[in-house]
């Protein structure tokens, strides 16, 4: 009798953790589709210049807008900037960093809307790799002038 108690206890106990695992993500999955902010991408009609008012309209977090300068901010023609950062690449040798949580949330919204196929940190790599080819050689003369420093 002992046994078909604890077995029925047992039951109840696996069916109560999958039902509310099931609905933990159930609910999870909905928080995400109700809480997704879009982002504003303008048509490649009007690409170009954006408007400061668009620009601010389409970040959402405050401390973004801080972090990052609206006024520096170039656009670049809507086909070269999905051909060179928005095409899936994968990446093989892959090390942890960390950045920015109001810049991953707005990459991740971003990409989610205008390249959902486009991995997160196949992004990042892409803009890293085109900083570092860009300033490389200014890069390398901090490095060699830091090295020739005597102590």
């Amino acid at each position: 009798m002992t046994q078909i108690i604890f077995h029925v206890a047992a039951i109840a106990c696996i069916v109560y953790t999958v039902c509310s695992f099931g609905l933990f993500i159930h609910k999870r999955m909905r928080k995400n589709k109700n809480t997704g902010k879009h982002v504003h991408v303008p048509p490649p009609e009007t690409s170009g210049k954006a408007e400061p008012d668009t620009w601010e309209d389409t970040v959402h977090t405050p401390a973004l807008k801080d972090v990052i300068n609206t006024s520096s901010i170039q656009i670049i023609e809507d086909s070269s900037y999905r051909m060179t950062y928005l095409i899936n690449h994968p990446i093989g040798n892959r090390i942890q960093v960390y950045i920015n949580r109001d810049s991953y949330a707005f990459i991740k919204r971003f990409l989610a809307v205008v390249a959902p196929e486009t991995s997160m940190s196949g992004y990042v790599s892409k803009i890293i790799d085109e900083h570092l080819m860009k300033y490389e050689d200014e890069m390398s003369k901090l490095y060699t002038e830091s090295m020739n420093k005597p102590l």
